[in-house]
């Protein structure tokens, strides 16, 4: 090394002899390829082992929820055959209440602003003299008659208010609603009076509104009696029956009278929604009641309303 350090060379020291012969490599890779074998495995026997018992988990979540549904599907099928038709008649008033709310409003709404204009052409009509003022008056009072249809309408699907209810007192609202044809006589059990409360809300006397105006109405233009019976049953049920001397009821409408929307009175050239019927129906399996027809008599058509009594008036 000179005054400054400048490279004059290399050494190199080694050892030519290895520390390992070519066999002890090979046997050494093998090894590590045993190992790394056997770390493999290891590793794959512990994801086995935790995804057995996920499995394992699994499958009894599975078997339990089998079961369970088994189960349900038992208890369902015992209460089919009594729950599926009301049910379906709950779902359909539910969406024909949603759908009649919505309807009824935009209708009224509508038919509103219809109103008010045709009573400002009134009031000009009136004022100059004009030749068409009948048929304006003619127009309001169709008007007004559809706002009423509308209001008539939507009182079937009305929330329930159930309350201990005199079944006289609703009787007579229905028949102070109710216009009898001076054709048609009607006679009223004195018992109506003794009988005890039910559960039912004011709704109950549309029931026998539409049941005496059914009956009157299938009597034509002869004359005819309605005659309203009932009786405490004594097994917490007050049984109603709405009678007539009209033509009767065929067998074979019998099953359909309480489908929704099927009328008969389109057959004897009348107007019909077929929604009354069926409605009664529906609201009377609301109260936890029924009704039937019962042409046991053979003579005209009786409808029998069964309805639970509302207090402890009725106990045993």
């Amino acid at each position: 090394e000179r005054g400054e350090r400048e490279l004059i060379g290399n050494m190199f020291a080694g050892h030519n002899k290895l520390g390992f012969t070519e066999r002890d490599i090979a046997t050494f890779q093998a090894f590590v390829s045993q190992a790394s074998l056997a770390i493999q495995n290891a590793r794959l026997h512990q994801i086995a082992e935790e995804r057995a018992d996920e499995i394992g988990r699994l499958l009894h979540i599975a078997e339990t929820s089998l079961t369970e549904t088994k189960r349900l599907a038992e208890e369902n099928a015992r209460l089919a055959a009594e729950a599926e038709n009301r049910a379906i008649e709950a779902e359909t008033v539910a969406r024909l209440a949603d759908f009649g709310s919505k309807m009824t409003h935009r209708m009224v709404n509508e038919i509103g602003l219809v109103r008010l204009r045709i009573q400002r052409l009134i009031g000009r009509a009136k004022k100059e003299g004009q030749s068409n003022l009948a048929d304006l008056e003619k127009a309001y009072a169709n008007i007004e008659t559809a706002l009423s249809l509308i209001e008539e309408m939507k009182r079937p699907f009305r929330a329930l208010e159930i309350k201990p209810t005199d079944i006289h007192e609703i009787i007579t609202e229905a028949l102070h609603e109710t216009h009898l044809p001076p054709h048609i006589t009607l006679e009223q059990d004195p018992e109506l009076q003794t009988l005890p409360k039910v559960k039912a809300d004011q709704n109950l006397s549309e029931v026998f509104r539409v049941l005496i105006k059914n009956a009157y109405e299938a009597m034509g233009d002869g004359e005819g009696k309605i005659m309203l019976n009932g009786r405490y049953s004594g097994h917490k049920c007050v049984e109603l029956w709405v009678t007539d001397t009209g033509p009767g009821i065929s067998p074979e409408i019998q099953d359909r009278l309480f489908q929704l929307f099927y009328t008969t009175k389109e057959a004897k050239g009348g107007e019909g929604t077929g929604l009354g019927l069926w409605w009664v129906r529906t609201y009377l399996h609301r109260l936890g009641g029924k009704i039937e027809i019962d042409n046991s008599n053979g003579q005209g058509a009786t409808f029998k309303v069964t309805l639970p009594v509302g207090t402890d008036e009725g106990s045993d």
